[in-house]
């Protein structure tokens, strides 16, 4: 009896210690985890920071400055120059299609053209109807005619 006793309390105490020591390492493999990520992490800004472009990097804090923060001036002279790069563009796709062949009055919906353009629709589907009955007919034709050739008697 005394014997079992002391096996249970060997065990439980094993148990206790066993548990303990599990926790420690849970413990320290969090710890670790986290340490890794932590300098991953850095090494991964240290490379960002070094392959930035050069531009962005200069001795002179006024300079890094103004490439964060553009004062009113510089953007709204970006927006100017912006604006008159699409006024350029907007004005040779004009030039280019008034001098090309197409007209936009074809696309004008409340045109006369488009009362047509339904009609011109319908009309090419019966077409496109009619084409594809004319080729199956040709097909059924050529089919009984190899029916027609094929001898089909038997010796």
């Amino acid at each position: 009896m005394e014997q079992n006793r002391t096996r249970r309390r060997r065990d439980f105490d094993e148990k206790v210690k066993r548990n303990r020591d599990e926790e420690r390492w849970r413990a320290r493999s969090n710890q670790i985890l986290r340490e890794d990520f932590i300098s991953q992490k850095r090494r991964w800004e240290e490379e960002t920071a070094r392959s930035a472009p050069d531009w962005v990097k200069s001795e002179d804090p006024s300079v890094n400055n103004q490439l964060r923060k553009p004062d009113s001036e510089t953007g709204s002279q970006i927006l100017e120059d912006f604006l008159a790069e699409e006024a350029e563009e907007l004005k040779a796709l004009v030039a280019l299609t008034e001098n090309s062949s197409y007209h936009f009055d074809n696309a004008v919906p409340n045109s006369p053209r488009s009362v047509t353009d339904d009609e011109d629709y319908d009309l090419l589907f019966l077409n496109l109807i009619a084409e594809t009955d004319a080729s199956q007919n040709k097909t059924i034709q050529v089919l009984d005619n190899c029916d027609e050739k094929m001898d089909l008697s038997t010796n």
